[in-house]
């Protein structure tokens, strides 16, 4: 599936695989302006469908804010029912 968000004031978008039998939510960054960042980032989900992420590296702000824009839209889409597809 793919998900736009804005960040930076920037419309971006990613590529995002909701594992079926896991807590994993993989995103895959396929704006060419982030090509600087990792290119896949890791976001867990639970029971609950709470979203919650490890910062990749906490002394990057920019990469800290980018998870922290992309798991709140994880979070949307969460609340709403996940998404389930197999990877």
């Amino acid at each position: 599936m793919l998900i736009y968000y804005d960040f930076e004031g920037k419309r971006m978008h990613a590529t995002v695989t909701w594992m079926e039998n896991e807590g994993t939510i993989e995103v895959e960054l396929t704006d060419k302006r982030l090509r600087n960042f990792p290119g896949d980032l890791l976001f867990d989900i639970s029971r609950t469908n709470k979203v919650t992420y490890v910062d990749e590296d906490p002394h990057n702000k920019r990469l800290c804010n980018l998870q922290m824009v992309v798991g709140r839209r994880l979070q949307e889409f969460a609340n709403q029912g996940t998404p389930k597809q197999s990877s």
